[in-house]
């Protein structure tokens, strides 16, 4: 059973409505590490709406996890364009990136039954730790950024 209350650390009671307040890890590890596939939900998955990458975004990357976006298909390319590698090429007989996010998730959930997940994960896991390693650089550069950014308005401003 998963229960709210389940994933109060250290005495912490902070949620909204009953629902955990978690950003910055996987969530319980005994529910992790029994998943092979993370599902990425994200509230706005229009194309023409402005892409937003969220902490949910990270979460499969950071916990060698396989992903599917149920939101903006143009996460996909977001991601690639910043050094990341999706998975979509082993379930490509499924156009994850044009379908639609509800169909996509289904179809997918539907291929991966009938596949052997040992051997594909394993297939993936070089992958999944490149990933990790580059959320670790990818965080770096952003928070480089962050604290010259001032400094690059000026740089920008003098030329």
């Amino acid at each position: 059973e998963d229960y709210p209350e389940d994933y109060h650390h250290n005495g912490s009671k902070e949620d909204f409505a009953g629902v955990p307040n978690d950003l910055v890890t996987v969530g319980r590890l005994d529910l992790w590490q029994q998943h092979f596939l993370n599902i990425i939900s994200e509230t706005v998955f229009d194309e023409w709406q402005p892409l937003l990458v969220t902490e949910k975004q990270w979460k499969p990357i950071i916990g060698l996890r396989p992903f599917l976006v149920h939101g903006n298909p143009k996460t996909y390319t977001w991601l690639r364009k910043h050094g990341f590698h999706t998975f979509n090429q082993y379930w490509n007989h499924i156009d994850v990136e044009n379908i639609g996010p509800h169909d996509a998730v289904w179809q997918v959930i539907e291929f991966l039954q009938t596949q052997e997940l040992t051997g594909m994960y394993a297939d993936m896991l070089p992958a999944l730790r490149a990933n990790k390693l580059r959320f670790r650089e990818f965080s770096k550069e952003q928070e480089h950024r962050m604290e010259n950014i001032f400094q690059a308005n000026m740089n920008n401003e003098k030329s």
